[in-house]
């Protein structure tokens, strides 16, 4: 009788669920039917990106999904995300609730991944008038110059120090180096750069500093914290409010919490050390070079953040920018290596750059638009994150004649989006930097003018787009263009990655460039001597 009763109580939990959901959903926008309480998690795959977007044939730009209980919309085209995420920002700029990763190992201190409110709002002041565009180019132009330089004589001698007396010889390479090694310098240049622009930290030179094992750790533990299902207190809070004690027949429930306890103390330690460590610099007036930190320092009065909001906020500079900039230089690596014409017309634009043999430098950048357009093309092709990061709506909203409630995760199909045949035309599939170039009487194509000044939309949408972008890009252009300058990248003859395949899983790019490539670089058909740095 008692099963009975159990199993009829059971029954009327997913009909009440199930009724609820409908009634809640009614006016949804269309989207693939799910199963009784786990709605669609059971569609979802390791290349999400690619089924969003052909979903988008049957369901249109916008559509409906339920990952358990959580409502979810997928935006698939750039004119709806523009119309939601950019013209509505005041309504959709929040980020998920995420327990392990925002409220526990960062205190919802992390600016990319924090919520919506007034900490996030001083915050983001602070770091988007920090680091515009001129400012960037002003300030950290000869930061960038430097590691950019290091990274180019890293990846063709092993053991190599920066030039001295501002002059290096260079001779063709003749050697191949393996591929974990041209890897470890990209995670060298990004951890050596950020760090600096951050705190001032001098330049890293070996692959195999301490520093970098600590970036890229922090970096993939909040990474990890992020993915759906990594944890289960994110379909089940309640386990939050579980002891942080327990036999250990039931230990595996909080884990989480002792993990990302202990980490939050020890990364906020070294947060708040280094940030005193200039704090102080600063204030006993010995703190002559430019750093993030240096600014957040001497605007105290203005941004009026905690010490705790301060040194965050300079952290997030670099947890964010190293991992995803040496992913984007590691597909250019591999795009380059597959379509020689590319290199080689970028070689060439390199070249131009300079009249004498002296490396390009920032100032040559704007003059390089070939190179600017590999750049983008490559971004938009390639996109590090497909799927873009999600916002949350703050409250009810109509868009058409759909409805959108209060609590909605609305997840950006990046790569649907640099993708689209409307915008990018029927050759969206191929990678093209040209598409980038063409101009008509000072015109751009009607195209251009429908997505924001980068070509893709990488970088995000309205009030939550990465306020980092401006650095990212300079590091990423002055990275490719010494090594187009100064080097060849070759691929390996047999087993080449395969960069025309779609799915960009993270483990998987990540394995088959360390399996299959290996650039080779130095230049056939010249030697370049006295090079005046």
């Amino acid at each position: 009788m008692s099963v009975l009763v159990l199993l009829i109580l059971v029954l009327g939990f997913i009909l009440l669920f199930h009724l609820v959901h409908l009634y809640k959903t009614r006016n949804a926008p269309p989207g693939p039917p799910g199963l009784p309480i786990i709605g669609n998690l059971h569609q979802l795959n390791t290349s999400s990106w690619l089924l969003f977007a052909s979903w988008r044939q049957k369901y249109g730009d916008i559509i409906h999904l339920s990952l358990g209980p959580q409502p979810v919309i997928i935006l698939n085209t750039h004119k709806v995300a523009y119309e939601l995420l950019d013209k509505r920002s005041a309504i959709y700029s929040d980020r998920p609730r995420l327990i392990v990763a925002t409220e526990t190992l960062t205190k919802n201190r992390l600016l990319g991944i924090a919520r919506w409110g007034e900490r996030w709002r001083k915050m983001r002041r602070a770091a988007h008038e920090s680091l515009k565009k001129e400012v960037v180019g002003e300030m950290y132009g000869e930061i960038v110059w430097r590691d950019a330089v290091l990274l180019a004589s890293g990846l063709r001698f092993e053991s190599s120090t920066p030039a001295e007396n501002g002059e290096n010889s260079r001779e063709e390479v003749t050697t191949t180096l393996a591929p974990p090694t041209w890897i470890s310098h990209l995670e060298r240049y990004t951890s050596s750069l950020f760090t600096a622009i951050a705190y001032d930290i001098p330049p890293i030179h070996s692959t195999t500093d301490p520093l970098i094992r600590s970036v890229c750790s922090l970096t993939s533990y909040i990474t990890r914290a992020t993915y759906p299902g990594a944890h289960l207190v994110e379909f089940f809070p309640i386990l939050n409010y579980l002891p942080s004690s327990l036999p250990s027949p039931l230990s595996f429930l909080i884990k989480w919490k002792r993990d990302a306890e202990d980490a939050y103390t020890r990364y906020n330690g070294a947060f708040e050390s280094i940030y005193a460590r200039v704090e102080e610099r600063v204030k006993r007036g010995i703190e002559d070079k430019k750093s993030f930190a240096r600014t957040l320092v001497e605007e105290d009065e203005k941004y009026r953040l905690t010490r705790h909001e301060a040194s965050w906020l300079a952290a997030s500079m670099f947890v964010a920018g190293a991992d995803t900039t040496a992913n984007t230089l590691a597909w250019l690596i591999v795009i380059l290596a597959r379509f020689r014409r590319v290199q080689e017309k970028g070689t060439s634009n390199a070249d131009i750059s300079t009249d004498t043999p002296r490396l390009p430098r920032p100032s040559d950048l704007p003059h390089l638009p070939y190179c600017q357009a590999v750049i983008r093309e490559a971004l938009r092709w390639r996109p590090v994150d497909p799927l873009g990061l999600p916002h949350v709506s703050v409250e009810n909203d109509v868009f058409g004649e759909w409805e959108i409630q209060k609590g909605t995760i609305l997840l950006p199909n990046v790569w649907s989006m640099n993708r689209d045949v409307d915008v990018y035309g029927p050759d969206a599939d191929e990678f093209k930097p040209e598409r980038f170039l063409y101009r008509k009487r000072g015109q751009s194509e009607p195209w251009l003018r429908e997505v924001r000044e980068e070509g893709h939309v990488n970088f995000g949408f309205g009030r939550r787009i990465c306020v980092g972008k401006h650095v990212a890009n300079l590091s990423v252009l002055m990275s490719m263009v010494m090594i187009l300058w100064g080097w060849k990248v070759r691929p390996q003859l047999l087993n080449p990655v395969n960069v025309d395949n779609p799915s960009t899983d993270e483990e998987e790019e990540e394995e088959s460039s360390k399996k299959y490539v290996e650039p080779k670089l130095g230049k056939d058909d010249e030697v370049r001597d006295g090079v005046v740095v």
